[in-house]
């Protein structure tokens, strides 16, 4: 062979250099501990008013409050113990970094809506389905399946349909 058959690979190899060498010196990657978001919900949105949702971590109590019933949003006022942004089931059930935040929406035909930000740590199993989820949240699933619903132009959209039995839980200015 000749040498010159080998050029092209040279040429590349050589581009392969370069381009590692530049990422190598241009480019700064940090690592940090801190969220690339901020963990704040809106107060109001709209006609729509927000009221944070405060969960009692004590296994006895678990009661859940809305902030705006609170003088301190950190301590259960039924139990004294801590208070935090997710269930005691969701405690148990996520990763220790895992940081919830929830708030109920309330517009003034009374209609309201809970809505969250789920911030996984390190570990990825706070990023789960739906089953575990409902089931943190105080949820039994009673009965699954699935239903095909027809769609237009394409094959059927498989559906998971769940159950659920709700059970009664201590709540303070919440509907379940």
């Amino acid at each position: 062979m000749e040498a010159g058959e080998y050029r092209p690979y040279f040429v590349i190899i050589g581009l392969l250099v370069l381009t590692s060498l530049a990422l190598a010196t241009t480019v700064d990657v940090n690592v940090g501990d801190t969220a690339g978001i901020r963990l704040v919900l809106p107060d109001r949105v709209g006609e729509w008013r927000g009221d944070e949702i405060r969960y009692c971590l004590n296994k006895a109590c678990q009661h859940v409050w809305l902030a705006s019933q609170l003088t301190n949003i950190e301590v259960c006022p039924a139990c004294g113990g801590p208070l935090g942004g997710m269930s005691y089931a969701e405690k148990q059930l996520l990763p220790p970094d895992t940081v919830i935040l929830k708030k109920r929406y309330t517009n003034p035909l009374g209609d309201s809506l809970v809505v969250s930000i789920v911030l996984s740590g390190k570990e990825r199993a706070s990023i789960h389905r739906p089953q575990v989820c409902l089931v943190g949240q105080g949820r039994e699933i009673v009965k699954s399946r699935v239903v095909e619903v027809p769609m237009e132009g394409r094959p059927p959209l498989k559906v998971m349909l769940l159950d659920l039995l709700i059970h009664p839980r201590r709540i303070s200015g919440l509907r379940s």
